[in-house]
């Protein structure tokens, strides 16, 4: 999902912890978090890596900026495992539709973040990027449905 090479997987992980940085409230508005809540359990990267690195991220520094997050437990996005990437946003829930939704809507935004430029990361609308996630989805449906129950109109 990420990419088929480690350089394509490193920029995939650095546009996404863009596109979370820079939509950090609202994206904790529809994962169901308040952001207190949210800064605890699933940090925003502004506190660590923000200012130096990722604003001037691109295709040449990803693994460097990828190899860096090496303690990011609780971080929106958690790579502190290499083999993996825990989204760390979703609200806890028992409900399958809704955990249907945060995976779906995970999926799409992977794909999302994949398909952009860094620039089109750094400067995305987040309603454009909801429509975006929704296009991508498996089930839009679903996922427009989480997206309207949470956040409202988009």
């Amino acid at each position: 999902a990420f990419g088929s090479s480690r350089q394509e997987r490193n920029e995939t992980i650095v546009k996404l912890a863009i596109i979370y940085q820079n939509n950090y409230s609202d994206l904790c508005t529809i994962a169901r978090r308040n952001e207190d809540d949210a800064r605890h359990w699933a940090r925003p990267w502004q506190e660590r890596y923000w200012n130096s690195e990722f604003s001037d991220a691109d295709e040449d520094n990803c693994e460097y900026i990828v190899s860096d997050m090496n303690d990011t437990r609780y971080h929106c996005l958690n790579l502190e495992n290499s083999a993996t990437v825990e989204f760390r946003m979703w609200g806890a829930t028992n409900n399958a539709n809704e955990i249907r939704a945060f995976a779906d809507f995970t999926q799409a935004i992977i794909k999302v973040a994949k398909d952009m430029s860094f620039d089109e990361a750094k400067d995305v609308e987040f309603k454009d990027l909801l429509h975006m996630v929704v296009e991508e989805a498996f089930n839009a449906d679903n996922v427009s449905a989480l997206i309207k129950n949470t956040y409202g109109e988009f």
